[in-house]
């Protein structure tokens, strides 16, 4: 009897909560499923997210290029300088060792970059040099003779006319005094050179007479130099004559010829003219 009391009240009770719960009116009002969007709130859902799969790429560097370079050389140019004048089989050697003739004591040899009086003077050489250096070239011009020297490591040309050997000395006093009738002598200097040259012209008509010095005065001795040279003779070029006078009393007198032979083509080391 207990039992079943409780029973009837928990199903009492259980029939007062659903009424509560179904509205103010008493009817049982079914509970249906829908959807509800406040518009208050939206709620955005994010697309999954898509894993796209790239496919692995292999990138392959192009291979490498052999390249072969050629590197081309400089051009040379070779210039070709023309002389004036023709080469000739004939002058000093080369080696042979020359000296200055016929200049005067005023005056230079020109050694010139080519041939030719109209050339450029590129050095100059005293009247008494004796230290040119043949190279063993010579070229005719129509009036002139040219040889390739080299004065003091310079190379360049000299008149042929203008260059000899230094040959053997030898005393001409006597001779000089024979030829003269007596011993020279005068109020001047020029007095007793001009009688000695008289004798040499006479011999060698076409000879030139020049002074490669200035008087030297030596203790109580004055010493001329005189050239006589372009003697027509294809060994011997001419002489080279070294006077020494003595003043006394306002006189000169001729005290000694000492006269040096200079060779045209060569010269032997006894001094004799090839």
């Amino acid at each position: 009897m207990i039992y079943q009391t409780r029973l009837l009240a928990l199903v009492a009770a259980f029939i007062m909560v659903a009424a509560a719960c179904s509205g103010s009116s008493g009817e049982f009002v079914p509970v249906t499923s829908a959807t509800t969007t406040s518009a208050g709130a939206t709620t955005t859902t994010a697309p999954s997210a898509t894993t796209t799969s790239v496919p692995g790429t292999t990138t392959t560097a192009p291979a490498a290029t052999s390249t072969t370079t050629t590197t081309v050389a400089p051009t040379t140019t070779t210039t070709t300088t023309v002389l004036p004048g023709e080469p000739m089989d004939f002058g000093p050697s080369a080696g042979d060792v020359l000296a200055v003739v016929g200049v005067e004591s005023d005056d230079v040899l020109n050694v010139r970059r080519a041939p030719g009086i109209n050339q450029d003077i590129v050095a100059t050489a005293p009247p008494l040099s004796h230290d040119l250096i043949a190279v063993g070239n010579t070229r005719s011009l129509p009036n002139s003779i040219w040889i390739e020297v080299t004065l003091n490591g310079t190379p360049g040309w000299v008149s042929y006319a203008y260059v000899g050997y230094i040959g053997e000395m030898m005393d001409q006093t006597s001779y000089v005094t024979v030829r003269n009738g007596s011993t020279p002598s005068g109020g001047s200097i020029d007095d007793v050179v001009d009688a000695v040259v008289a004798i040499y012209e006479s011999d060698q008509p076409n000879a030139r007479i020049t002074r490669p010095a200035l008087p030297i005065v030596q203790g109580d001795l004055i010493e001329v130099t005189i050239d006589v040279v372009g003697l027509l003779d294809d060994s011997i070029l001419g002489f080279r004559l070294h006077l020494f006078l003595r003043l006394n009393a306002g006189v000169y007198t001729l005290v000694r010829v000492e006269q040096t032979i200079l060779c045209r083509r060569g010269v032997t080391t006894a001094g004799v003219c090839l």
